[in-house]
């Protein structure tokens, strides 16, 4: 008799992912295995482009609630970004004069090297075409 195939794993890009509906399961919040997969499919359909694109997929989906929200981010950003703390622990945290804040849509593409090769223009137009199918 063969022993059963392993089961498959999952793409390195999603494992961050699957990992933090399990810290929030390890901490009270209720996140049943339907709202993981939506997490999965709601960041593959927004890109992301920025990790704030992949907390509103994760409030989009695991939707906690409104009281727990506080510690729903800091979750969120002692996963993601390793932020350490509890949420209001630095209340009295100021920027530093260099700290630059950025308008959301702001921002210019910033180019590396000077020039824009063509062939990097028509996958930029193709991706842009690319119908996504979940």
């Amino acid at each position: 008799m063969t022993a059963p195939p392993d089961p498959p794993r999952l793409p390195a890009a999603a494992r961050p992912l699957v990992a933090f509906a399990t810290l929030l399961r390890g901490n009270g919040f209720a996140v049943a295995p339907e709202q993981t997969i939506a997490f999965l499919r709601a960041v593959d359909l927004l890109g992301p482009r920025t990790i704030e694109d992949v907390r509103k997929a994760a409030v989009a989906t695991i939707a906690p609630p409104f009281e727990r929200r506080d510690r729903f981010d800091a979750l969120f950003d002692a996963h993601f970004l390793g932020a350490a703390g509890e949420p209001g622990e630095d209340d009295d945290w100021q920027p530093d004069d260099d700290m630059k804040v950025e308008e959301e849509g702001t921002h210019e593409e910033i180019l590396i090297g000077e020039e824009i090769h063509e062939t990097g223009r028509e996958a930029t137009s193709a991706e842009a075409l690319a119908v996504r199918r979940l």
